[in-house]
């Protein structure tokens, strides 16, 4: 015969065999998901915190640019000290007080920086007599202009063009753009014939150059251009 209970019996064991399988089952993938957001969590908190460090150790490898100190063109012979100018009264660029030295411009680019590096100096002097820049409007485009910081750190720029501008020119001052994002150099000297009414000469030579190597160290060339002392004199016009 029949035995209903013992089949009832049976039934609710498989029922609860069942149950608990899939109770079981979902705890499983319950505590599968939940291990999975975690490690993606904990993933997420390693990628940030390699994130964070890279980018502190990016702001240290930052490079450091510093003044020149010393300008070199190997084509014309010249080998000057510089030294910083400033902004004149009547907005024109500062001269150097040597007549044998050049000046760099203290609110532009350092040498390999992003931007201008603006360097001028004297063609000649009150007699006439040649200055730091006398052969400047010899260069040739694709010659090299070597420029010593005070780290003895060699920037070195390739001559991209040379021309003359009036110093009444009303564009003149776009020689000293620079929103390419690349590191340049604009020589600057008188030129032209000289003008009584102004004091000066009525053009200015225009050497602008590009960055062509990076930077090398010096070595003893950059000690050199520490050591020399150069007296100073006075100046009444360019």
């Amino acid at each position: 015969m029949f035995n209903s209970f013992k089949y009832n019996r049976t039934l609710k064991i498989v029922w609860g065999l069942s149950l608990v399988s899939l109770i079981l089952i979902i705890l499983s993938t319950y505590i599968m998901f939940s291990d999975k957001k975690e490690v993606e969590r904990q993933a997420a908190e390693v990628v940030a915190a390699k994130s964070q460090r890279a980018s502190v150790f990016a702001e240290e490898l930052k490079p450091v640019f510093t003044n020149p100190k010393k300008l070199l063109i190997e084509s014309i012979k010249v080998n000057i000290n510089l030294g910083p100018v400033s902004v004149a009264e009547d907005g024109s660029l500062d001269v150097p007080k040597n007549w044998n030295e050049g000046g760099w411009y203290r609110k532009a680019s350092k040498p390999g920086e992003e931007g201008n590096l603006i360097i001028n100096a004297h063609y000649d002097d009150n007699y006439g007599r040649p200055a730091a820049f006398w052969s400047l409007n010899k260069v040739k485009e694709g010659e090299l202009v070597k420029v010593i910081d005070a780290f003895g750190k060699t920037y070195t720029y390739k001559v991209t063009e040379t021309f003359y501008l009036d110093i009444k020119d009303p564009n003149r001052l776009d020689i000293f753009d620079s929103v390419d994002g690349i590191s340049h150099i604009t020589l600057i000297t008188c030129g032209g014939v000289w003008d009584p009414r102004y004091g000066t000469y009525n053009k200015r030579f225009v050497v602008k150059g590009d960055l062509y190597v990076p930077g090398e160290y010096a070595g003893r060339e950059g000690e050199e251009a520490e050591g020399e002392n150069v007296k100073s004199e006075n100046v009444e016009n360019t």
